[in-house]
């Protein structure tokens, strides 16, 4: 691994890069902790061999301000439709009707059996059935994570009815991830639940955050406060979360 070095101090390059940009979109340096708690995120990403997978990911949290929270971790810019003034640096972007972030990743640029998507965030609102992120073309063709009343559900290459009914809490990590044709997991507040689903051809529909692309109409019903969204090629999805965990309690401590 290649080491940026300032000063006395060495920094990873993609760390480096990252921080370089959220400081110059806040026009003010991050605290030095939270430096330090995102470089040890992205170090130890690549140290569970997660970070090479994730083809589009936002740290929708720990940034001054909204401009800082929607630079990208890996990936493209984000194109962010309806967000003003919804952003918290601790509790992150707030969905709601009108506010999604498109990603710019079309669903079949990622194999069809090697596939993940996840989120980090607050999911206590039973009171609303959502979609939280994905694309959908019919039952019989999706990728999305949903909640239905308190419980969180996925479909990953899916034909039939998302599956999981795994209880949420807020903050918790979310996420579904594909690595065979057969079966697909589910991750949702630290409980893993596998599903046997034979996988479908993906789609040629743009995948969004906060919403869902319902077949070329985004559609944004996510009442959740979203601090992390990633998408890319399978993951360990129970390392992830910890090193989620871990950037958490370091953003928890902000002023």
């Amino acid at each position: 691994m290649s080491w940026v070095i300032t000063g006395t101090q060495k920094i990873d390059p993609d760390a480096a890069v990252y921080l370089s940009r959220v400081e110059a979109a806040d026009s003010e340096p991050l605290e030095a902790d939270i430096r330090t708690a995102i470089e040890a995120f992205i170090v130890g990403c690549k140290t569970d061999g997660n970070w090479s997978a994730i083809r589009a990911s936002y740290l929708l949290s720990a940034a001054r301000t909204l401009a800082g929270a929607l630079i990208p971790l890996v990936g493209p810019d984000p194109t962010s439709v309806g967000f003003a003034g919804n952003y918290n640096r601790k509790t992150g972007l707030l969905c709601g009707a009108g506010r999604y972030l498109r990603t710019g990743i079309v669903d079949d640029s990622l194999p069809q059996d090697n596939f993940h998507m996840s989120l980090f965030g607050g999911f206590a609102n039973a009171s609303i059935n959502s979609a939280a992120a994905g694309v959908y073309v019919s039952l019989t063709n999706y990728s999305a994570l949903y909640q239905f009343g308190n419980q969180l559900y996925a479909g990953n290459r899916r034909s039939g009815a998302a599956q999981g009914a795994l209880t949420p809490a807020s903050p918790c990590f979310f996420g579904s991830s594909r690595s065979t044709s057969t079966g697909y997991t589910i991750r949702g507040n630290q409980i893993t639940s596998n599903q046997t689903s034979v996988s479908v051809t993906p789609s040629s529909l743009e995948h969004i955050a906060c919403g869902v692309n319902n077949n070329g109409t985004f559609t944004s019903t996510s009442a959740s406060n979203i601090m992390f969204y990633s998408l890319g090629t399978a993951v360990d999805l129970v390392a992830l979360e910890s090193r989620l965990l871990t950037l958490k309690t370091a953003i928890d401590a902000l002023p």
